[in-house]
């Protein structure tokens, strides 16, 4: 019995769902004596028979069961469920009210406010939408974190920019933590980057912006498109990020790209490390490249 509700819950169980299956706490600490149960969290347990690992989605899942009824996956949890990663930690809203529960591993979070808390199931595990997500993970990270994890919640298609400050502003008129976060890091959003198809695209809008130059995102030149079209120099510019762009075939590839674009006037190809890890260098040179 245990282990078919453990295996319809990413391989975890509480101590309170053992108990209610006819599991005494005699018989539970005897589990985990012999290693039958391995312990997540405080009275949360995996089945060691189960196939494979303890996964982060039943880690998580192990998070929402210690919060207790009407909780959720939040914040970095939630969002970890989408495959967007941010900070390292477990965090869970518990929608009703109860005794206030204290971990030193999970961080429980009080719903004061109510908007996007529609329940959703993510690998199973009962979850807030990920724009609300969003929006509370300034409560627990820095605006970077968050920066970063707007760009990659955009990039996976999970929320456009237009969704996203909707539900900022409205979160921001109920005072919500985060909001204002999430409401700065929007403003910082490059014009004109709609549905970026990799992180690397929106940082290299921010610097063709830093420096000045006017772009059209993802326009069709010489029937193939492109990263960027500079408006008034008829140059392409292309971000390289390296799993997209490893071996020999896309090295081919990415050569005939650059030859059959020749005619729109050129190609500048950009990396992940000339546009984060050099972004001033990168700048300078972009600068004078444009200029001749």
């Amino acid at each position: 019995m245990i282990e078919e509700l453990a295996l319809r819950q990413a391989g975890v169980i509480s101590r309170r769902q053992a108990r209610a299956l006819g599991c005494s706490n005699r018989r539970w600490s005897g589990l985990l004596e012999r290693g039958e149960l391995i312990p997540v969290f405080s009275d949360t347990a995996a089945v060691a028979a189960l196939p494979g690992e303890l996964s982060p989605t039943g880690r998580t899942y192990a998070a929402v069961l210690l919060g207790g009824d009407g909780s959720l996956a939040s914040r970095r949890s939630a969002l970890r469920l989408h495959r967007i990663e941010t900070v390292p930690g477990e965090d869970v809203l518990r929608t009703t009210d109860g005794a206030h529960r204290r971990s030193r591993q999970v961080v429980f979070q009080r719903s004061r406010c109510r908007l996007d808390l529609e329940h959703r199931s993510v690998g199973g595990v009962p979850s807030v939408p990920p724009e609300r997500a969003l929006v509370d993970l300034g409560a627990v990270c820095d605006e970077g974190v968050v920066e970063r994890a707007t760009e990659s919640l955009i990039v996976a298609r999970l929320a456009s920019v237009v969704r996203l400050g909707e539900v900022a502003d409205a979160h921001a008129r109920q005072r919500c933590p985060g909001a204002s976060d999430l409401q700065r890091v929007l403003r910082r959003w490059p014009e004109g980057v709609v549905e970026p198809d990799s992180v690397l695209e929106v940082r290299a809008a921010r610097l063709l912006r830093r420096v000045g130059l006017d772009f059209r995102h993802h326009a069709v030149l010489e029937g193939l498109e492109v990263d960027f079209a500079l408006d008034r120099e008829r140059t392409v510019v292309e971000t390289d990020g390296f799993e997209f762009h490893g071996g020999r075939d896309a090295f081919e590839r990415d050569r005939e790209r650059d030859l059959t674009l020749a005619a729109a006037g050129g190609v500048i190809r950009l990396t992940w490390r000339m546009v984060v890890e050099q972004p001033d260098r990168t700048a300078a040179l972009l600068g004078a490249a444009v200029i001749r």
